[in-house]
């Protein structure tokens, strides 16, 4: 290891010069251009022929049995396939408890376990979708049979015979047609299955061992029905059930459009006042914007297999229109304030119109004195509303230079006045006309004066309201169809090329930045890889064979080390220290780096970028917290700057992204008063990112001032989606709608809760 503290590089050393592997140009469309270019649906059109055909051309053995056979119930299991069912689960059972004793030997077999588990799930799901197809397939059989067994013959028996024979025989030549026809589709449909399989048995020999084995004891299980000959397909069957069937480029496709329509939705939301201007003030009641990206793929490879982008486009615009509703409605609220002005201060801008003693201005009362019983005088006078004045009578104000007297009343308000102003002549009056003037104290009253003014304010209202992704994709899914899901959902898709870059570590719930569209500096952003925030100084492990072609300092992200291997290649950037070299051959595992604040991670094949979630191994098992010690809980000091901070912005509004001072989201609340307390200095992160920044305390240990998390409030692939500040009691202080104090002992909270954190 080298000694020198700066990028910690060995090997080789090429010449320097500006290296811009991450800001390069790639033949790769970019993400608007690529999601709206045409797709190519020959493939698509041909397979729904072929699924035509096989429909209309498939045959029933129980339509030519004895019209005397009646529709029987499925037969009860028998003595050998309950013995078997038995021996199957004693044998799952010593397989688990093997296993259990070893891993307390082995980190490596409890691992492999860990994912044989989900493997183990994913051969479950499958077996209960072929017992629900053999089900289905004998309730089919049955009906036919039933048709035929109410049949009755018509005609003579010779033309009948005749008849018969005739369609025999033309049963004969179409069936031979169909086989020719059903040869070659299974012969490109087994290449194509045996491809995938082989890929699927090449990335998880584990979990290919796992299913092997449950589908031996399936196999015991189903031995009337073909035994050892089934095996070998229902094993492949089986990898196929459990991976994305779609192309690279098309689940690609896909996951950028929903992307890209989140961010023009959040850069709508963003830019509603300068689409509504003119209104006195904005409400916002905005939910979360994002989904989870596995249960958009599972979801597409359930329903429709080897999908396209140009297939499922309308299917995902429809989801995304029920997920999200943006609505605007305005108000006008009228409102009555009081405030203190100080002599010499602004009292407001005012509307002002202009009067004389003569009958035309005065009607009755011309050349009498003014309401105060004054004569009035140009230069001095003026008047206010008399029900509704601006500012009482006998107040001193200074307008356009002049010092005036408020000593006369009248109907200013029905004419949309607030100060009349006495001339000696009509002319001057009518060469005044109306004019709108700042209006201050003048000293010569008290050293206050209260003012209450009246006034209309118009006001738009947004709404977002965000539905669950997960709902809403359920419903478009029949029994099948969710049970493929589930299997997706847990083997997340099988399609990682890349190795996990930290070892056997869960690092998904550390994601704070996710590939495709975002919005960055107030404008749409393609995010190329994501982002990691692991602990600072947390080994990188390569997470491929390959040469390393870059290892070195580039624009904007740092030290990075770049790895290829044929078609693929991998990027690992904003590390504190690189332990490799160009040209440098390293294995899967080799140490390559040591991240700094966050690794930045990026995957290529055949030069298109691919998204790190579907493509890399995250050794995600769906855990929960993990209880360590706490540390110290917050000093009675440092908790009373953070409330006194907090409670400045009760009332603000909720809006999805938003950072202070004028609205918040609920990380956005938490980092910015974390800052301006002077309790931590940090950045900017999310409600997962606050979580990984704590040890996690609980319930009965959680200290005032201990961050609180919740989990699934919204659709995301991190476990945690919500934070708030710890208050004692049951009390949270935290950005919902609007900031606010909220009990988290509700129902709702308590069923999304996931635990109490101290900052570390």
């Amino acid at each position: 290891m080298p000694s020198n503290g700066t990028s910690g590089q060995v090997g080789p050393k090429q010449s320097k010069k500006p290296h811009r592997v991450f800001r390069q140009e790639s033949a790769q469309e970019p993400p608007s251009e690529r999601l709206h270019q045409g797709a190519d649906s020959s493939g698509y059109q041909a397979r729904m022929e072929s699924n035509t055909s096989a429909l209309h051309t498939k045959k029933a053995g129980a339509v030519n049995r004895k019209a005397g056979t009646k529709n029987r119930p499925p037969k009860r299991a028998g003595l050998a396939k309950s013995t078997a069912a038995m021996a199957g689960a004693r044998v799952k059972s010593m397989l688990h408890s093997r296993i259990g004793e070893a891993e307390r030997e082995n980190v490596g077999v409890e691992a492999a376990h860990r994912t044989g588990i989900a493997g183990e799930r994913a051969a479950n799901e499958t077996s209960r979708l072929l017992k629900n197809r053999l089900r289905s397939h004998s309730s089919r059989s049955a009906r036919i049979q039933g048709k035929s067994d109410t049949a009755q013959p018509g005609g003579n028996a010779a033309q009948g015979k005749r008849f018969l024979q005739k369609q025999r025989q033309k049963r004969r030549v179409q069936k031979k047609a169909r086989q020719a026809a059903q040869a070659a589709r299974t012969a490109q449909k087994t290449a194509v299955t045996t491809e995938k399989t082989a890929n699927f048995v090449v990335r998880h020999p584990i979990l290919t061992l796992i299913l092997a084995l449950l589908l031996l004891i399936a196999g015991l299980l189903l031995s009337g029905m073909g035994g050892a000959a089934t095996l070998g397909s229902s094993l492949s069957g089986a990898a196929v059930a459990s991976s994305y069937l779609a192309t690279d480029a098309e689940i690609d496709r896909a996951e950028l459009a929903y992307t890209e329509w989140e961010t023009d939705l959040q850069l709508t939301l963003q830019n509603m006042e300068n689409a509504y201007p003119g209104y006195d003030e904005y409400r916002y009641d905005v939910d979360d914007i994002g989904h989870n990206p596995y249960e958009l793929m599972a979801f597409l490879t359930a329903v429709y297999g080897d999908f396209t982008y140009a297939e499922v486009e309308n299917a995902l615009r429809s989801i995304f229109e029920e997920q999200y509703t943006l609505t605007t409605n305005e108000t006008v609220e009228t409102r009555t304030e009081t405030r203190t002005v100080q002599a010499g201060e602004l009292i407001g801008q005012v509307r002002t119109t202009a009067y004389c003693n003569c009958a035309v201005c005065n009607g009755k009362w011309a050349g009498g004195p003014t309401a105060s019983g004054a004569m009035p005088t140009a230069g001095h006078t003026i008047a206010v509303d008399a029900k509704n004045p601006i500012v009482p009578m006998g107040t001193h104000v200074i307008i356009n230079g002049t010092r005036y007297t408020v000593e006369d009343t009248g109907n200013l308000n029905a004419n949309n006045s607030d100060i009349d102003i006495y001339f000696n002549t009509h002319a001057q009056a009518l060469a005044w006309g109306r004019q709108s003037h700042a209006m201050y104290l003048s000293e010569g009253n008290s050293n206050t004066l209260t003012i209450t003014e009246t006034r209309e304010y118009r006001i738009l209202e947004v709404t977002l309201t965000a539905r669950s992704f997960t709902g809403g994709i359920y419903f478009r899914m029949d029994e099948e169809q969710r049970g493929r899901y589930n299997v997706l959902m847990a083997t997340k898709g099988s399609r990682q090329y890349l190795h996990s870059p930290f070892g056997e570590k869960n690092w998904l719930p550390y994601v704070t930045a996710y590939y495709g569209c975002r919005v960055m500096d107030g404008a749409k952003d393609y995010h190329k890889g994501i982002d990691i925030s692991m602990p600072q100084g947390t080994d990188i492990l390569a997470g491929q064979d390959g040469t390393v072609t870059f290892a070195g300092e580039t624009p904007g992200y740092g030290l990075a080390v770049v790895i290829e291997d044929g078609s693929l290649t991998s990027k690992y950037a904003g590390c504190s220290h690189l332990f490799v070299g160009e040209g440098q051959e390293v294995k899967t595992g080799d140490q390559v780096a040591r991240t700094g604040p966050s690794l930045h991670l990026e995957i290529l094949k055949d030069g298109q970028y691919l998204n790190p979630l579907f493509f890399a191994v995250t050794n995600d098992y769906g855990t929960g917290p993990a209880y360590g010690d706490p540390g110290t809980a917050m000093g009675d000091g440092s908790y009373a700057a953070l409330i006194a901070e907090g409670e400045k912005h009760l009332g603000k509004p909720y809006v999805f992204g938003a950072s202070g001072p004028n609205s918040f989201d609920c990380s956005g609340f938490v980092c910015y008063v974390l800052n301006h307390s002077g309790v931590k200095s940090m950045g900017r992160t999310n409600a997962q990112g606050l979580y990984n920044m704590c040890t996690p305390v609980p319930p009965s240990e959680a200290k005032p001032g201990d961050l609180i998390f919740f989990t699934g409030t919204y659709s995301t692939p991190n476990p945690v989606t919500h934070v708030a500040f710890y208050v004692g009691g049951d009390t949270m202080l935290h950005a919902g709608k609007p900031v606010q104090y909220s009990s988290f002992r509700t129902p709702y909270w308590q069923k999304h809760f996931y635990s109490f954190g101290r900052l570390n």
